[in-house]
């Protein structure tokens, strides 16, 4: 019997560095990409002589149409980046395959490749596309040459059999573009962690969506914090979410840095275990009640009216944390009689307990200090500390502001103010004696992007470890 190879196109010289096997590889390889067969001959060839004999096609090859299919899959496949990284649903020589059989239409799919690879592989079908196909007519009228697929782009795998047992779960649900929100059931770091790079196992929870999963298929993944947890956060900077903060990534408002760029992680081992207790993720699950009544003339530059609220939280039905948090507030403006001055007061306490045997979260507890709290104060600096001085937030709050604002000029007003509180629990006891006080002047001016203000904030009860000034710059009226 004899054993046919196929066509043999010798671009690799015999002297050439390789045994037989990896010459056999490089001429098919260069073959497709020049795509050359076996009755073209090798550039610089002699022409063969009248009545040679001419190489019979391998097994299997039937005609020279699947010839050049082979050798046009073959050029395809070369201008992918050959990654295999499964993000297009396909195996790279599978995405080639598919594409020279017409059965995938789209270029783009290649997301290392970029738009070079689509415009790549657009030439190269262009050139084989039939005659009289929408692609051809495209090509001969020099347009560029897009996928004319009317098919959705499923996150399930191309190839798949239309009567697969989840085929009719594609549907619009399952479209690469319609994203959907899902859990993360577990995560593990898979590589040292003095590796030059970090790679994660990450178990995603698809029970609660309309995605449908196997192996080949490829998943666009967006990581966001839990919007609770950010919410916590939120109140426990005393943070309105608008205030402006620098990050690696630029400028951008401090709920949409606390959504997307921070992670609890990397707890210092010599942290109390109080602070050990809150590394890694949670699911704080709180419903939320609140009373509020707003009289004030302008919510950005009052002044006249109040503002009184009262909020209620509940954790516990479902997640990961148990307590519940009462918060009241309210806030007078007076105008006086001279100078269109405004005189501004507000109060407020909160207090929170963990039940069911835990106590509040660290994220849930109150910390004062900042633009919004004690101006005199670092930023989240006033609070109980546990035994290794970690400031760890209290579970009672109380606070007490007042400012006088002087108009300057249109739009600007100077202003004087003093701030009084303080944090306790957890080893400090409840006690309104017990305040730390500040005072200091600023300036409010009323943009077209909202309310900004510079304060200079004076600690005038100062311990050890503490600067004696603060300066406080963000967007938002204090109160």
């Amino acid at each position: 019997m004899t054993e046919n190879h196929g066509p043999r196109v010798p671009l690799v010289p015999d002297n050439a560095p390789f045994d037989e096997e990896q010459r056999a590889w490089l001429n098919g390889f260069l073959a497709g990409v020049l795509g050359l067969t076996a009755s073209e001959p090798k550039p610089g060839a002699p022409p063969a002589a009248a009545g040679a004999r001419r190489e019979e096609p391998a097994a299997g090859l039937e005609s020279g149409e699947t010839v050049g299919k082979q050798a046009l899959e073959l050029r395809l496949l070369s201008a992918l980046a050959r990654l295999d990284c499964g993000q297009c649903g396909y195996s790279c020589l599978g995405y080639a395959q598919a594409l020279a059989s017409r059965s995938e239409q789209d270029t783009t799919l290649c997301v290392p490749g970029g738009p070079g690879t689509r415009e790549t592989l657009d030439a190269l079908l262009a050139e084989t596309a039939p005659a009289g196909s929408p692609a051809a007519g495209l090509a001969r009228a020099g347009r560029p040459v897009r996928a004319l697929a009317e098919a959705p782009l499923s996150l399930r795998n191309p190839q798949r059999e239309a009567g697969s047992p989840d085929g009719a779960a594609a549907g619009a649900a399952s479209e690469r573009w319609h994203a959907q929100r899902l859990r993360v059931k577990s995560q593990r770091r898979l590589t040292l962690a003095d590796a030059g790079s970090e790679i994660r196992e990450v178990v995603l929870d698809l029970s609660e969506s309309s995605l449908s999963y196997r192996a080949g298929d490829s998943l666009a993944i967006f990581p966001h914090n839990d919007p609770d947890l950010v919410r916590a956060l939120l109140r426990a900077l005393g943070a309105r979410g608008q205030e402006l903060v620098t990050t690696a990534q630029g400028v951008c408002e401090v709920w949409r840095c606390l959504l997307e760029n921070v992670d609890i992680t990397d707890v210092s081992p010599t942290a109390s275990q109080d602070l050990k207790s809150q590394e890694g993720t949670s699911l704080n699950s709180v419903v939320e009640f609140s009373l509020v009544r707003d009289s004030r003339d302008n919510i950005f530059e009052p002044s006249s009216g109040s503002r009184n609220s009262l909020e209620f939280m509940f954790a516990g039905l479902g997640g990961d944390t148990q307590f519940y948090k009462v918060i009241a507030e309210s806030a007078w403006f007076v105008p006086l009689p001279v100078f269109n001055l405004v005189w501004a007061v507000r109060g407020l306490f909160g207090m929170a307990e963990g039940w069911g045997g835990q106590e509040v979260p660290i994220f849930e507890r109150f910390f004062l200090g900042g633009a919004t709290t004690l101006r005199g104060q670092r930023t989240r600096s006033v609070a109980p500390k546990d035994a290794q001085g970690e400031i760890i937030g209290g579970d009672k709050e109380l606070l007490f502001n007042t400012e006088l604002l002087i108009p300057i000029v249109a739009r600007f007003r100077l202003a004087l103010f003093f701030d009084a509180g303080n944090a306790y629990g957890f080893g400090t006891d409840f006690d309104p004696t017990n305040l730390r006080y500040g005072a200091g002047v600023g300036v409010r001016f009323f943009s077209p992007l909202g309310p900004m203000r510079l304060d200079l904030g004076y600690n005038l009860d100062k311990q050890p470890g503490e600067k004696q000034f603060q300066v406080n710059f963000t967007v938002g009226a204090p109160f």
